[in-house]
């Protein structure tokens, strides 16, 4: 790809140098602009190496479901109902020897309501060496079911778990992970390449009048190449309007003009990429308190400390944070080292004010290599987001992900189409009693993250053409 990439930029006419150039993207080839007198990028012509060089194949699409049952009488060993459940992929197996990797080496289906997840072990197979390495992976991670070969087709079958139980099968090939290409190949309709939008962020606290001392004036980001606007505004009263003249001049004088523009939407600040070497990542969170502060409106959980129907047991409003993407219009590809992390701070603040129990932690959560609806994204993130709250020490809570549930009832928002994390008091075991919260005030904030772009916010997309 490097070589590919060198010698397509000398080819570029003496004209179009240091306005456009080709880079990669990981193993795709992208077209993007350097200058910001370019502002749309297209194919006149998609004659010559066009195809080879920037259309891909998806996998092939099927979706494929099986039910079945086995019941035990009791005192039994052996089932008197043995149904199991089994699928057929409608593609042969393409290849007759298949080299997996990185790219190809990971695969998804439910297995008995359950996601199983599938790591290939690097390699050069024959078809009935797939068949081999799956079964191996499958007892491997102790899953109740088998591969087989059906001529050059693949077969899932459910195996006996020991326990009575309903059994079911469901596989949805093209969007849970590149391993299912060896298994059932490409789809031979090309894809044609895709140009994201600039970059932008949305802010979602409205205000009119705002003041900014040291807890909430600094705001850091950076751009796409790297450098790096670390603001500082005084600290002083602002109208909204004085506020986003103030920022423009303070970015402006950093990074230099005619790359972002700082504007309102209503009563909240909005910020633009204007040019393509004005394109942003995810501001730094952490550190930027004016992010926190003025662009993000979090919902904060509250717990009174006052007895409402015995001594021991207290209101509790849930805290939760509710994502500005719609995880409902296309699936969403998350790839290793690329947007594969996640992370949301729980910040905990006593009543009365007691500075040694109050905290911060950040829950971090690494999303396996594959592609998601945003229900299966959910149904991810819950148990390893609760699996980080018992890594934190943090008992008596369960944090809960999903699609839709809150409605904040504001103009334009997306709320039951977006990722919502809630903060719930957890069920004591054996036991129909929550456990009592210490009382305070809860807060889910500061998203961020490489896959928070992807998932939650989505508002940094480069200007560029890829596939």
């Amino acid at each position: 790809m490097a070589d590919l990439v060198t010698e397509l930029n000398q080819q570029l006419p003496a004209s179009q140098k240091g306005m456009i150039e080709f880079t990669a993207s990981g193993n795709r080839l992208v077209i993007q602009g350097i200058s910001n007198k370019i502002t749309d990028l297209g194919f006149a012509s998609t004659s010559g190496a066009y195809t080879q060089l920037f259309t891909g194949r998806e996998i092939n699409d099927m979706h494929l479901t099986a039910t079945g049952e086995e019941h035990y009488l009791q005192g039994s060993t052996a089932p008197d109902i043995n149904q199991m459940a089994s699928v057929t992929m409608k593609e042969e197996i393409p290849l007759s020897s298949t080299t997996i990797n990185s790219y190809n080496n990971n695969l998804r289906f439910e297995l008995n309501g359950q996601t199983v997840w599938i790591y290939l072990d690097p390699g050069t197979y024959s078809r009935a060496g797939l068949i081999d390495e799956l079964n191996k992976q499958f007892a491997k991670g102790g899953h109740n079911v088998k591969a087989s070969l059906t001529g050059n087709h693949l077969t899932l079958t459910t195996t006996l778990s020991g326990t009575s139980q309903k059994l079911s099968l469901d596989v949805r090939t093209r969007y849970n992970g590149g391993g299912w290409e060896a298994f059932v190949g490409l789809d031979p309709t090309p894809v044609a390449p895709s140009m994201p939008d600039y970059a932008h962020l949305r802010g979602e606290n409205e205000f009119t009048n705002i003041t900014l001392d040291n807890t909430n004036n600094n705001f850091e980001f950076e751009l796409d190449d790297g450098t790096k606007c670390n603001v500082t505004l005084p600290a002083k009263a602002y109208t909204l309007q004085q506020l986003a003249i103030e920022l423009q001049v303070v970015i402006d004088s950093q990074i230099g003009r005619g790359k972002i523009e700082i504007s309102t939407l209503g009563n909240a600040l909005q910020m633009d990429a204007i040019s393509l070497d004005g394109n942003f990542k995810n501001p730094n969170i952490q550190n930027s308190s004016f992010y926190k502060n003025v662009f993000c409106k979090n919902t904060s959980g509250t717990h009174t400390g006052q007895p409402v129907h015995q001594v021991g047991e207290h209101s509790y409003d849930e805290a939760f944070i509710i994502g500005r993407y719609d995880v409902t219009s296309d699936p969403i590809e998350i790839a290793s080292g690329v947007n594969d992390k996640f992370i949301i701070d729980l910040t905990y603040k006593s009543h009365p004010s007691d500075p040694k129990k109050d905290y911060s932690k950040p829950l971090e959560v690494t999303i396996p290599p594959g592609t998601y609806t945003g229900n299966q994204l959910a149904a991810l993130l819950t148990p390893q987001l609760n699996a980080q709250l018992a890594a934190n020490n943090i008992t008596g809570f369960e944090l809960k992900a999903e699609v839709g549930g809150h409605n904040t009832g504001v103009a334009g928002a997306i709320d039951a189409n977006a990722l919502q994390i809630t903060l719930l008091e957890a069920t004591k075991p054996g036991s129909s009693q929550k456990f009592e919260s210490a009382p305070g005030t809860y807060v889910l904030e500061g998203v961020r993250g490489s896959a928070a772009s992807s998932i939650f916010i989505r508002q940094t997309e480069s200007r560029s053409l890829l596939m």
